[in-house]
């Protein structure tokens, strides 16, 4: 386990994961951190990031490069990761000054394009997915 892993091993399958419904499957992966997950498992899927721009897709060295930083920054772990489109985030320290809350919003916009169809521009997502406990990304 690395040094920044926030649960000891173990402890997050049983303080997080309520027993699945039938027919939902539950992945477990051991992960030095919870950042290198994207590699690990190819997901999420991001196809039409910067498609109009020099990027065309959203590697998964970016994202763990992304993650990374919002997980030193403000405790963020991956939550709920689906291979195809999603990415949810718990958050251990979101921010609460004004100047970093409108960074962290830019980085977020940034990051998924697809957050003004899920929770609208930088203004809503500074508003109301910045200060919350969970960061939620959706790419179509």
């Amino acid at each position: 386990m690395g040094v920044l892993t926030p649960y000891a091993r173990g402890e997050l399958f049983s303080r997080k994961i309520a027993p699945a419904h039938q027919g939902i499957w539950l992945c477990l992966i051991e992960a030095d951190r919870p950042s290198t997950l994207p590699q690990l498992l190819h997901a999420p899927f991001t196809p039409n990031w910067g498609s109009d721009g020099p990027v065309r897709e959203l590697g998964y060295d970016q994202h763990q490069a992304v993650l990374r930083e919002w997980e030193i920054r403000h405790g963020a772990v991956v939550y709920y990761l689906a291979c195809q489109d999603t990415l949810v985030l718990e958050v251990e320290r979101p921010p609460t000054d004004r100047a970093e809350i409108a960074r962290v919003a830019v980085e977020h916009c940034a990051y998924c394009f697809d957050l003004d169809q899920l929770i609208g521009g930088p203004t809503d997502v500074a508003e109301r997915q910045v200060p919350s406990r969970h960061w939620c990304f959706w790419w179509d």
